[in-house]
């Protein structure tokens, strides 16, 4: 189980997005947002949670 935590950079990057669109598909009034919290003011990312965000958003044909 792989429980590692990443920041904006790394989940955009992982993502294939800008740091832009990642940071707006954190804010609440995004349509799915990235789950993500925060430490000391900083965005953090379990990469478990985001594989998971992304398995739910995967549309099969």
């Amino acid at each position: 189980m792989n429980n590692e935590l990443m920041n904006l950079k790394e989940v955009a990057k992982y993502l294939n997005m800008s740091t832009h669109t990642v940071y707006r598909m954190t804010m609440p009034t995004a349509k799915r947002p990235i789950p993500h919290f925060k430490i000391g003011g900083a965005l953090r990312f379990s990469l478990n949670k985001v594989n998971e965000w992304l398995s739910e958003m995967e549309v099969l044909a």
